[in-house]
């Protein structure tokens, strides 16, 4: 008999032996995931608890959680990928985090990781007593109140549940003692809803109580207290206060709303004692609003409640305390002062400003501060919550302006407040030095600031609102309302009204002001009008001026000398039209729109060094752009990502909306946007092998970018084009009813002979430059869509295929190792009202369903599909899924932090591992990301004998 060497040991070979040959594990080799654009979390945070300080917990969306050690957040790895609805900690070493699908985990001071649970049933709160080993509660759906008792989660037994029409949801739990426990929900019976106020006194069972005074429903989410019998419970209708410990004798302490709107079901609550109680969100505005025991008052508007009902609020103190909300801001309140710790920058950018194109710094809504260095924008610490209209200086100085009397003075590390004196909205600011810089408001208010305080300026007695500001040599310049402009005066120090009868004079609201010393003029900007005024003659002239039909609002005005100016802002040239961000250049004497950017409104501009930059105040994005004198440049985020595509993980190309291209390099990212296309929503890219020429899909145009310069191939016909392949310079391009190909690397296009041209194809895939080619989508018979799959013969014509699946499935991505080994995927079209999933398997004869399910909750979609030569394949949709080399069959992928990838495109990096890049659709409006995802290659089939071997190998000694 041979023998082999194991561990050093002599054996022999016989039949248990030669069983391990054939057995193969189903274990899922783990990669790694990692978030490449942007820096910060576009998920957003359901909740946060805060067991000092120094040691702050957030979760969010897609099992984000973050930690604040009091210095900086920063993500923690998270053990689920599921939306996590609310955090709670007995310990820095024993936190608890419960959401969707029924998902409870926890913290040990070193790692999260996941706990048994007892249901699949959402998750919407988790709490408990502070005592180690005391019991924890979690509440959810179905009016299911789990509690965790000696080591294990359980059911409790409560009088709400589930029906056909019907659901509840336990929405928050608090008591003083095991024996005197409170939990809160909502529900709908048939489309009513219905309050959910539920007691437990001792044991396992909860008692309903119905016995609540005030107007039905109040949709309650939140309750605390401090004492027994003394109880707070907040809902839409306000806030409620149980006193003396009568179940029923309740007092409206705060009034509220019955409007079914996420605003009015946002109200959480928290506090120290019955003398100090805060309330947050409720009202449409996101307040803040303290109760004292007796009265209540609003102390800041935080706005956080815009795009989601879930807001959480903890702290330490009364006075130290952490709210946060679904924009990815988190807000810091101590001492009474309200600070913005981090946000993702969705909001508007009202201004920017800076020394260098590496150095500059942008102001926007909710007291958002942002700095640039080249690469990234980032946040920084803000000690106000208002929203910022002005910002200006260098990275060593700057000032920043805003409502309600806001000023914030930056010294190089800092940014701190200072006092004004003022509660006018305060809306420009001029820096005149290091210290010191003007800044004007509504209602004539014109100051001048240092470091800490300001002084108001004598002026005229105007009370009109002031707009902007300027200063140099040509002298102090403040301007607003029906066209008044304000000059300081030397000779008495005071700011007077120009007067002039000129009849080019402004008479609208002034928007902005520039000058040019050496030629002796101040221009102003309205509106509707650019007007010049000639200080040596005292002179007006209107230099532009919107004529019907367009429609203009002009916002900013940048440059460096009277003939090379830029103005920013939006218009229109059909009217009620949607405005469009356009940008003015004056040369050869006039001022000229050369550029337009589809649906923003550009309120601001910095230029220097011969980089633009404007910004926009649009809501739900973050836009600077940045024109080099030849390109304009994306440099900030963007909403929407369409697909990804590249020739190598160093050369990678993603596509969006508005003709946005970014090109990641394997360090950093750039952007651009394509010449003559920002009306154009980008949705297919594709890289040449060579990296030397990428193409671009649009609706209906295709553009090519080689390297250079831009063109746009003329096309035969074609709509609907969602993606292309190709290999050397053969190239494929698939879209609604048509197949175009070329063969001199996308120059020139010709169309394809396909089977139906009713397809609406959305891949297309091929073995090497000669196929066979393939190409995936759906056929409308005028009834319901059908799976629709074609190959290219030999003399090029395409033919109709048998799917062999589901044959109502729409069919999307399409990826293969060889002709013998293609996949693609699908799933049930909206229309049909199903909630189906299948991928297809092609093995060189025909194609077979490898994977399907059917009506899962919730509901699950694939739209993307790649992976790598040795045999691992990988799906993605609302689930990450991944079909092992080693068993075969499709399993679930650890995504934690990932919301569900739309497009991917993997390469091997040649050094042993895969890497999978994809770009992530955000589903409440934060806009998209991109990740990757690496895979090693070295990975082993194990053998599912292996735990047995040694006790095998040794009866052979």
């Amino acid at each position: 008999m041979k023998k082999a060497v194991w561990n050093g040991k002599m054996f022999q070979l016989g039949f248990p032996l030669v069983i391990l040959l054939f057995g193969a594990s189903t274990v899922i080799a783990a990669g790694n995931w990692q978030r490449l654009y942007p820096w910060y979390p576009t998920n957003g945070y359901n909740a946060v608890y805060a067991q000092s300080s120094g040691n702050v917990f957030a979760v969010g969306n897609n099992g984000l959680i973050c930690h604040y050690d009091g210095s900086v957040w920063s993500e923690m790895e998270s053990p689920v990928t599921v939306s996590l609805k609310a955090v709670w900690g007995r310990a820095p070493d024993d936190v608890f985090a419960v959401g969707a699908g029924g998902a409870i985990i926890h913290y040990n001071g070193v790692r999260w990781q996941e706990m048994s649970s007892p249901t699949d049933q959402d998750l919407y709160c988790v709490w408990g007593f502070s005592e180690s080993n005391s019991a924890v509660y979690a509440g959810g759906r179905n009016g299911d109140i789990l509690v965790y008792s000696a080591g294990t989660w359980s059911y409790m037994d409560t009088p709400v549940a589930d029906g056909i029409w019907k659901y509840s949801i336990i929405y928050d739990i608090w008591g003083t003692s095991p024996t005197e426990l409170y939990a809160v929900g909502w529900g709908s019976d048939n489309g009513s809803a219905f309050d959910i106020f539920l007691k437990n006194s001792g044991g396992s069972t909860w008692t309903e109580d119905t016995s609540y005074p005030g107007s039905v429903p109040l949709l309650p989410e939140s309750v605390t207290g401090f004492s027994q019998g003394d109880v707070y419970i907040g809902g839409s209708e306000g806030v409620y206060r149980l006193k003396n410990g009568t179940w029923g004798n309740w007092d409206q302490i705060l009034s509220g709303t019955t409007s079914y709107n996420a605003e009015a079901w946002s109200r959480k609550i928290w506090g120290t004692s019955n003398a100090s109680v805060w309330f947050v969100g409720g009202d449409g505005n996101g307040s803040l609003i303290h109760y004292n025991g007796d009265t209540s008052s609003t102390l800041s508007t935080i706005s956080i409640s815009r795009f989601s009902a879930s807001t959480g609020i903890f702290g330490t103190s009364d006075t130290d305390f952490f709210i946060s909300g679904q924009e990815g801001m988190i807000l810091h309140v101590a001492g009474g002062a309200v600070s913005s710790m981090t946000m993702i920058p969705h909001a508007p950018v009202r201004d920017v400003c800076g020394s260098s194109i590496t150095s500059l710094y942008a102001v926007g809504d909710g007291g958002g501060i942002f700095s640039y260095d080249g690469l990234d924008w980032k946040p920084m610490a803000s000690p106000s919550n208002n929203d910022l209209y002005a910002v200006c200086g260098t990275g060593s100085s700057l000032f920043a302006t805003g409502a309600k009397g806001t000023v914030l003075y930056y010294d190089g590390s800092t940014w701190s407040t200072v006092l004004s004196g003022t509660s006018e909205d305060l809306s420009a600011v001029w820096c005149l030095g290091t210290n010191s810089a003007y800044v004007v408001g509504n209602n004539g208010t014109i100051l001048q600031c240092g470091a800490t305080t300001c002084t108001t300026e004598t002026t005229d007695g105007t009370t009109k609102n002031l707009h902007a500001v300027y200063h140099s040599d040509l002298g102090s310049f403040a301007a607003g309302e029906e066209g008044i402009v304000l000059e300081k005066l030397d000779s008495t120090n005071t700011w007077t009204a120009m007067t002039s009868t000129d009849t080019d004079k402004p008479a609208s609201d002034i928007r902005d002001l520039w000058g040019d010393a050496d030629a002796g003029i101040l221009v102003t900007v309205e509106p509707s009008s650019i007007h010049k005024y000639t200080v040596n003659t005292d002179d007006w002239t209107k230099e532009y001026e919107t004529l019907p039909p367009a429609s203009q609002s002009l916002e900013a005005i940048i440059g460096t000398t009277w003939s090379d100016l830029y103005v920013v802002g939006s218009g229109s040239d059909v009217p009620d039209h949607e405005q469009d961000g356009i940008i003015l250049h004056r040369q050869n004497g006039e001022f000229t729109p050369i550029k337009f950017f589809p649906s923003y409104h550009f309120t601001s501009a910095w230029m220097a060094s011969g980089n633009l930059v404007v910004g926009a105040s649009d809501y739900g994005q973050f836009p600077l752009y940045r024109f080099d004198g030849t390109r304009w440049l994306g440099m900030a985020g963007h909403d929407h990502l369409n697909n990804i595509g590249g020739s190598s993980r160093n050369n990678l190309m993603v596509v969006g909306d508005g003709g946005l291209v970014m090109h990641y390099d394997g360090t950093a990212w750039s952007s651009m946007i394509v010449e003559d296309t920002t009306n154009e929503d980008l949705n297919a890219v594709y890289v040449s092998d060579s990296g030397k020429w990428t193409l671009y899909g649009s609706w209906n145009k295709f553009f090519r970018y080689d390297g250079n310069g831009w063109s746009e191939p003329a096309l035969p016909e074609g709509s609907d084009f969602s993606g292309f392949w190709g290999s050397g310079d053969r190239v494929f391009a698939v879209g609604n009813g048509i197949i175009l190909s070329s063969d001199n690397s996308g120059q020139n296009w010709q169309t394809e002979a396909i089977p139906d041209s009713s397809s609406m194809l959305a891949s297309i895939w091929g073995a090497g430059y000669s196929g066979p080619f393939y190409a995936a989508g759906r056929t409308w018979d005028g009834t319901q869509y059908h799976a629709t799959l074609l190959t290219r013969t030999e003399n090029g014509s395409w033919t109709a295929m048998q799917p062999h699946g589901v044959d109502y499935m729409a069919l999307g991505d399409m990826w293969g190792s060889s002709a013998r080994n293609i996949y693609v995927v699908g799933e049930t079209t909206p229309i049909l009202g199903e909630n189906e999933t299948e991928i297809l398997h092609f093995n060189g004869i025909s194609w077979a369903s490898d994977f399907y399910s059917h009506n899962i909750l919730p509901p699950r979609s694939l739209s993307a599909i790649t992976g790598t030569g040795t045999g691992d394949v990988f799906a993605f949709g609302s689930r990450a899924m991944q079909k092992d080399k080693c068993s075969q069959n499709w399993q679930a992928m650890d995504a934690p932090g990932i919301p569900p990838l739309t497009k991917v495109w993997g390469v091997d990096g040649g050094d042993g591992f895969f890497y999978i890049f994809g770009v992530g659709k955000n589903s409440i409006g934060l806009g998209d990301s991109i990740y990757q995802y690496t895979f090693s290659l070295d990975g082993k089939c194990s053998s599912p004998w292996a735990l047995f071997l040694p006790a095998i190998l040794s009866r052979h000694q």
